[in-house]
């Protein structure tokens, strides 16, 4: 970040090579499920302000209901996750607090047939304001809704 966030530890160099950003790791999470049917594995995260270890285990197959705001409803394939956070820690809040696992599932289907897996619904708790659940609202090719 420029400037430094003078609010909390500077993350060391060493530890941000390496990383990738949240949104790549869904991106590799997607292409790990799509290549070996299953979602193992961890990665390292960076946000510009904190380091975080993300590990995803595999939960199986699921049927998903439908439910308002979402889009989606049908089988889907459930991975589980929990971040630690390992740099960056904010001077404000106890360092305890902030490095234990924050946990939250991922459920990634394909929406339309040929189409990629996408997440169609995330779960997990922040720090903020609590849980949070986020849907799929809508699939788009080049401007035309893609029917499920």
């Amino acid at each position: 970040l420029e400037p430094p966030d003078d609010d909390r530890d500077p993350v060391p160099p060493e530890m941000a090579r390496g990383t990738v950003d949240s949104l790549s790791a869904m991106a590799l999470l997607v292409r790990e499920l799509a290549r070996t049917g299953h979602c193992d594995g961890s990665v390292t995260t960076f946000d510009g302000r904190r380091v975080s270890v993300i590990s995803v285990r595999d939960a199986g197959v699921v049927e998903l209901r439908k439910m308002s705001g979402s889009v989606f409803s049908g089988t889907a394939h459930r991975c589980d996750f929990e971040g630690r956070q390992l740099a960056g820690f904010a001077h404000d809040v106890d360092r305890t607090q902030l490095a234990r696992p924050q946990r939250g599932t991922a459920w990634l289907a394909r929406v339309a047939p040929g189409e990629p897996l996408l997440p169609v619904r995330l779960t997990f708790h922040t720090r903020f304001f609590g849980d949070a659940t986020m849907y799929l609202t809508e699939v788009s090719r080049t401007g035309e809704a893609v029917p499920h």
